[in-house]
């Protein structure tokens, strides 16, 4: 068995997640929202009790945000809707200690482009998406491709060697 030391240690969220989030409290709009989106180039983010709060009480994406605003447009109703009434308030979240492995597990199964990031307390400490987590890999295929290398091969003995070998010890 390997020392513990020399094993490959796979990447968890922390490690790679985006840990300068865009968030809104409930007090945003669907338009103010649709601007951030467009002026930070991301398509989702979370929602927080409060702007002081790290605490995700919901998750608007650029779909929730499109519907809402060309709905309203189209039939004249009102000029905006409340973050409230679009975001969606089941939020999958994801633990900063899960490997990438598991993460990717996670979004394939729950077909999520994009989760955000949470501490043990379950308080928002960052955002992960399909590209942080293609990166990631590709960082863990590079350093298995090292790994592999620093490992030793045992040698393939001989019948011949392997009994001069038994004889002798």
């Amino acid at each position: 068995m390997m020392p513990k030391l020399d094993r490959y240690h796979f990447p968890k969220v922390k490690d790679f997640m985006t840990q300068t989030v865009v968030a809104f409290d409930e007090n945003f709009t669907a338009f103010d929202v649709l601007k951030a989106f467009n002026s930070h180039r991301i398509s989702a983010a979370p929602v927080l009790r409060s702007a002081e709060s790290k605490e995700i009480v919901g998750f608007v994406t650029e779909q929730d945000c499109m519907e809402c605003i060309a709905n309203n447009s189209f039939y004249d109703d009102r000029n905006d809707c409340s973050i409230t009434e679009i975001m969606s308030r089941e939020i999958l979240m994801v633990n900063q200690n899960k490997d990438v492995f598991d993460l990717e597990q996670m979004f394939k199964e729950a077909n999520l482009r994009h989760a955000p990031v949470v501490d043990d307390s379950g308080n928002l400490v960052g955002m992960v998406s399909r590209r942080d987590i293609m990166r990631a890999l590709e960082g863990v295929v590079d350093e298995m491709k090292l790994y592999k290398e620093k490992i030793k091969t045992p040698h393939n003995l001989s019948m011949m060697q392997e009994t001069k070998w038994k004889i002798s010890t």
